[in-house]
C-alpha cells in the first residue's frame, strides 16, 4: 500500500546518502532487516540492536525522505518526519478497512459495471467497522419500523416512510424527515469521504 525511503541521518549530514526502500505495513524483522542495511542497526548473538558505531561515530536515527502510494487509495500526506512504527500503524489501520475494495467498487459503479447496491454493502460494513453513524437501511430494517408502527396504528406515519422508497432495492437511505428515499451514487460519496475524513483524523492523532 505504501513504500517509505528511509535513510541514514547521520551518513546524510556527513554528505553521503545511504538509504533503502521499504514497503508498508512491514513486520518487526523487516523493520530491523532496513535499519540494518541502512546502518544504523545490527544483529549479535543476542539478537538486534539499534545503533552502530563506526570510526567513533555512532550512527543510529534515520529519516523518511521518499514515498509511493499505490493501489485506489491515494495518500495525500507529506510523511517527513514520521516515525517509522507510528507510520507502519497507520498503513495497518488502511489495510484493515479495505479502502482500496470500497474504491474498485465504486469505479466499477461509475462505470456502470456494478450495482449500487454492492458498493453500499461494502461502505456500510466500513463505516460500522468503525462506529460511523450512517443513514442506510436495508430491507430488514425496514420491516422492523413497518411492524412497530403498525403495532401503535401510525398509518400515516408509515405511507410517508415509504412513499420514495424503491421497493426493488435492497438498501434504502433516510432523509432528512426520517423517510426513505431512493439511494444515488452521490449519497455513497459523501459516505466514502466521511471515512477518508475520519481516516485522515485518525493520521493526525497518531502523530500529535
Amino acid at each position: 500500500m505504501l513504500e517509505v525511503y528511509i535513510v541514514n541521518l547521520g551518513k546524510y549530514n556527513e554528505g553521503e546518502l545511504v538509504g533503502t526502500w521499504l514497503k508498508l505495513p512491514a513486520t518487526e524483522r523487516e523493520i530491523q532487516d532496513a535499519f540494518v542495511k541502512i546502518g544504523i542497526g545490527r544483529y549479535t548473538e543476542h539478537g538486534y540492536r539499534h545503533g552502530v558505531e563506526v570510526d567513533g561515530v555512532f550512527y543510529e536515527e534515520y529519516q523518511i525522505f521518499d514515498w509511493e502510494a499505490n493501489g485506489n487509495f491515494a495518500i495525500q500526506q507529506n510523511f517527513a518526519g514520521w516515525g517509522i512504527y507510528t507510520l507502519n500503524a497507520f498503513v495497518k489501520k488502511l489495510k484493515e478497512l479495505d479502502l482500496d475494495e470500497v474504491f474498485v467498487l465504486y469505479q466499477k459503479v461509475v462505470r456502470g459495471t456494478l450495482p449500487l447496491f454492492r458498493l453500499v454493502e461494502e461502505v456500510v460494513c466500513v463505516m460500522n467497522d468503525l462506529g460511523l453513524e450512517h443513514d442506510f437501511v436495508h430491507d430488514d430494517e425496514i420491516i422492523e419500523q413497518i411492524l412497530f408502527e403498525a403495532k401503535s396504528g401510525s398509518w400515516e406515519r408509515i405511507k410517508f416512510f415509504l412513499e420514495d422508497a424503491d421497493v426493488n432495492s435492497e438498501w434504502h437511505i433516510l432523509d432528512g424527515y426520517g423517510n426513505l428515499s431512493r439511494i444515488t451514487v452521490k449519497d455513497v460519496e459523501f459516505a466514502i469521504q466521511r471515512i477518508v475524513d475520519y481516516v485522515e483524523e485518525e493520521l493526525h492523532h497518531l502523530v500529535a
